[in-house]
């Protein structure tokens, strides 16, 4: 609950508007530009070789089902490690996996298009 009153207090700070007319309450100007310029730039990120996150999402189901059943085989463990490798495989199949197959699709797109080893 400190943190959050922290970053509130931080988001307060750098966002206030400098004019007296044009009065925006910080929060409402920081989710603005989260809104827009965050957006654009992930869309960005993941626009570049024409293949949707979705996709790549699909491509992680079968590292999920693997790490499914790890966790199913994990029974015997301290709800700690139980919680460590369900976190490990949300994190793998939600982020890891689709971000390192878009840097391939990423990589052989560019060295394609520039024509390097040719």
């Amino acid at each position: 609950e400190e943190d959050r009153e922290k970053i509130l207090q931080t988001i307060d700070s750098w966002f206030a508007t400098s004019s007296a007319e044009e009065q925006v309450e910080p929060k409402r100007v920081f989710d603005m530009l989260v809104r827009s310029v965050v957006l654009n730039w992930l869309r960005n990120a993941f626009s570049n070789t024409g293949v949707p996150y979705i996709v790549l999402f699909f491509l992680a189901l079968p590292a999920w089902w693997f790490m499914c059943d790890l966790f199913a085989g994990a029974s015997e463990f301290p709800a700690v490690s139980q919680l460590r490798i369900a976190v490990h495989a949300l994190m793998g199949v939600v982020f890891q996996f689709p971000l390192f197959v878009k840097t391939v699709i990423s990589l052989s797109y560019r060295v394609d298009r520039t024509g390097c080893c040719k």
